[in-house]
């Protein structure tokens, strides 16, 4: 059985830095004085690149300039009431990666100046298309993330909007960025595997 016995008595929070045999979050050499944020109410700090490999919960956590975390596949991270904080001041952001496909993002801009967040999504579809000749494109159903959302597309893309009243849906023009309405549906067909991109304002 692992050992994660800790006692805190320097009244800081848990503070990873590394320095083990590995980068695990759930090894306790990693954490300074072996104080490990063992219960979902502590409070941990990143001075690290930190890899979670199992289920993790904290209540809140901050990253430094120094630090990182990285979820692998069999890892997962809930943050309670605190929340996830960047304490980065190098204009960087809070980024979620899904570098599998290396087209897929979640952004929150640090630099917006508008009463709520700015967010950028991006993910890569999957190919529509067979290698037949009656190639059929498939349909996604989308809604707006937020407040004052765009989505960025290309002309192998055609995007729809449901026309609820009339129960029809209408195509939207062929350019670039079409901006979305909130709480309207939408439905995209594609040729080939473009990727989409949103930006919206985040709502509470």
């Amino acid at each position: 059985v692992e050992e994660r016995f800790t006692i805190n008595i320097t009244g800081m929070p848990p503070t990873f830095v590394g320095g083990g045999s590995d980068n695990k979050w759930t090894n306790i050499e990693n954490w300074v004085n072996k104080i490990y944020p063992e219960k979902p109410e502590k409070y941990a700090v990143i001075l690290a690149d930190a890899v979670i490999d199992e289920s993790i919960q904290v209540n809140q956590l901050l990253v430094s300039d120094e630090g990182s975390v990285h979820i692998t596949s069999t890892g997962g991270l809930t943050v309670g009431t605190g929340g996830i904080q960047c304490s980065k001041t190098d204009g960087s952001a809070i980024v979620i990666d899904n570098l599998h496909s290396g087209a897929g993002f979640l952004r929150v801009d640090p630099t917006y100046k508008g009463t709520m967040p700015r967010i950028t999504m991006r993910y890569q579809t999957q190919s529509t298309l067979d290698n037949g000749a009656n190639k059929v494109a498939e349909w996604q159903y989308i809604g707006a993330p937020g407040l004052n959302s765009t989505i960025y597309v290309d002309y192998n893309t055609w995007l729809y909007k449901l026309d609820e009243p009339n129960n029809n849906w209408v195509l939207q023009p062929r350019v670039d960025s079409v901006s979305l309405d909130p709480f309207e549906g939408y439905a995209i067909t594609q040729y080939g595997q473009p990727t989409y991109e949103w930006t919206a304002d985040m709502t509470t």
